[in-house]
């Protein structure tokens, strides 16, 4: 297993000199000084992506070629608000999926050759650790307006499993990339009981890799410390670090709880 790492310098200046990444601009209520929300997504995949061996390898397609299809994914947010305009979030995202399946083609994959007919199985993780700092510049009662700068951390990690001939082999490749970026939300209370919310955000670090991701939900305040809310989410993720190059496309909605004090 090779796991690639963009080095700590170039991140720092990455972040310097880039637009850094919201995490989950979920506007924290005006009220609030903290925020835990957690919840799940039950996100679709659609992408490829090429692990090459000294310049060798196949665009392999993860649903189309390894099996790979939609899961439940986990994720959490804690946010911060020390002033009124000012919030910090903490944030983890999780996206677990596998598959299995026979494949029409040969592919090459971490430097191995695995021939069409042969049975294949995946496993695929992406997590992120979002760090972010947000500013309300419109407030209105319980409605507000935020941008916000940060970084988002991406740790990518895939294998493929199979017997091309002669035994089974396991090949495994990682990375971790940096991924600086720029986020706007709203978040509209026109009554006490109900609220919506929308956001949208992007990254790009240039050949590093890129994130696009948009989301809106609707929720209700069950109590002035509890609400819950249900949305859909568009995410839209790319990575070129060392031997590997992904591409993914994952949507699907999701449900969230929220405790504020």
């Amino acid at each position: 297993m090779r796991r690639f790492v963009v080095p700590a310098a170039g991140a720092l200046a990455l972040l310097l000199l880039g637009l850094s990444y919201a995490a989950t601009l979920e506007s924290i209520p005006p009220e609030a000084k903290v925020q835990i929300r957690g919840g799940a997504w039950f996100g679709n995949v659609d992408g490829d992506i090429l692990v090459e061996e000294a310049g060798i390898g196949t665009e392999v397609d993860l649903e189309g070629d390894l099996g790979i299809d939609g899961e439940t994914s986990p994720e959490i947010q804690v946010n911060f608000r020390p002033w009124s305009k000012l919030i910090v979030g903490l944030g983890y995202r999780k996206l677990d999926y596998s598959g299995t399946n026979v494949l029409t083609r040969d592919i090459e994959f971490g430097g191995t050759t695995y021939t069409t007919g042969v049975d294949v199985d995946s496993d695929m993780q992406l997590a992120f650790y979002d760090i972010d700092l947000r500013h309300a510049i419109i407030q209105i009662a319980n409605s507000e307006i935020c941008w916000g700068v940060g970084v988002s951390i991406v740790d990518l990690d895939v294998s493929v499993e199979g017997d091309p001939g002669g035994g089974t082999v396991k090949e495994t490749e990682s990375a971790i990339v940096p991924l600086p970026g720029l986020a706007l939300g709203a978040r509209l209370q026109p009554l006490d009981l109900v609220y919506a919310r929308a956001e949208a955000r992007g990254v790009y670090a240039g050949s590093t890799g890129h994130i696009v991701d948009a989301e809106a939900a609707v929720g209700a305040n069950l109590t002035r410390y509890f609400s819950i809310e249900g949305g859909y989410r568009i995410f839209d993720f790319g990575v070129d670090v060392g031997d590997v190059d992904a591409s993914m496309t994952f949507d699907g909605a999701f449900v969230s709880a929220s405790a504020q004090f």
